[in-house]
């Protein structure tokens, strides 16, 4: 083989793309969710299959508090701590659980307690740029406007299910609601900082409307 060759994947961070020549250490993973689940399945015991990657010690440092002290910082991990993470791991997960995110709309949590791992992919910068026209919004991508693209709405729903699991429908019927005012609020403010209403078409409102939908 002649040449530098793509294998599986164009990476799509700019910073990683441009500069680091598609290879960083940030950057240009590419896997499905069950192969992602299995690698994030192996900080709960240290290993899969017949094979042993490293010790429970090592597990607790790299999951431990590092940067200055702050509870939501591991190595090369979120943590949730004291609901530091909620934006992600949602309100209900405990504060052991860690994780990461990634910008393209992607995240891996790990719940030491309940045994389990959840990996949520999407492809919110796989969307055209909104108002590509408009110098300030040059990196905002329209699938960044989507529910999906909060992450941490899925496992809320996941833990309301887990934590409700003999009649979960009321509770899972107010978390839609909740996330109904929220997107509500959210194009109030965007409103507000345009100086416009939205359009119709615009993805805040179509994810608003989804939502809407759902609940009913």
């Amino acid at each position: 083989m002649s040449g530098p060759k793509t294998i599986q994947g164009e990476v799509h961070d700019e910073e990683c793309y441009y500069t680091m020549e598609g290879i960083s250490g940030h950057a240009g993973l590419f896997a499905n969710a069950t192969d992602l689940a299995k690698l994030a399945s192996v900080m709960i015991s240290g290993g899969y299959g017949n094979n042993a990657y490293f010790t429970k010690n090592t597990r607790d440092l790299s999951i431990a508090p590092q940067v200055g002290g702050q509870p939501n910082y591991g190595i090369g991990w979120w943590r949730e701590a004291d609901d530091k993470r909620v934006w992600y791991f949602g309100t209900q997960s405990p504060e052991s659980t860690i994780g990461h995110q990634g910008w393209t709309g992607t995240l891996s949590m790990i719940d030491f307690e309940n045994n389990m791992v959840v990996v949520f992919l999407t492809n919110s910068i796989n969307t055209p740029i909104f108002e590509p026209t408009c110098i300030e919004n040059a990196n905002q991508f329209t699938g960044q406007y989507y529910t999906s693209s909060t992450l941490g709405f899925v496992m809320q729903i996941l833990y309301t299910g887990i934590n409700n699991s003999e009649s979960p429908d009321k509770a899972l019927e107010s978390l839609i609601k909740d996330m109904v005012n929220e997107k509500c609020k959210i194009i109030d403010k965007a409103e507000e900082d345009f100086g416009k209403t939205l359009s119709e078409d615009h993805p805040l409102k179509l994810a608003l409307k989804a939502l809407c939908e759902a609940s009913e």
